[in-house]
């Protein structure tokens, strides 16, 4: 049976996650959704949203602030969500710097998505009506 494969994140994207509604910590490169353990947590909700959408390998090896057993790193063994894409090609490029200025068009000049709207950096998409868009095969075979 082959494994699932699990989509990479942005820092900002796993930052975003910072509520009891949706949280997501990191362990280095691995990405955690820890939504369902907040209100489960022996210390309480309060400890783990202090941490949420950031790093937490520090606070876990942190014996002052309080010892975990080996069942919080089962949790999060089975709470893996993704990986977090190294800082250095969150624009594509290995030195860090995009050339262009974020926001993808389409060949008719026309913005991709809603005008106000945020695009995706990977998928240059903003919502799920970008994906019904019709495709310029001339055009896409020149690329």
């Amino acid at each position: 049976m082959p494994g699932r494969t699990l989509p990479t994140f942005t820092r900002a994207e796993v930052e975003a996650h910072n509520s009891g509604d949706s949280c997501y910590v990191t362990i280095g490169n691995k990405v955690y959704d820890i939504t369902d353990f907040v209100e489960d947590h022996p210390g309480g909700p309060e400890y783990i949203l202090e941490y949420a959408g950031r790093d937490i390998e520090e606070i876990l090896k942190d014996s002052d602030s309080h010892t975990h057993s080996d069942s919080a790193y089962e949790i999060l063994d089975e709470s893996i969500v993704g990986f977090l894409v190294p800082d250095k090609a969150v624009n594509g490029h290995a030195n860090g710097k995009a050339n262009g200025n974020g926001n993808a068009k389409l060949p008719n000049g026309e913005a991709n998505g809603d005008a106000n709207g945020s695009v995706h950096p990977r998928t240059g998409m903003s919502c799920a009506e970008d994906l019904s868009k019709d495709t310029d095969y001339n055009l896409d075979y020149k690329k």
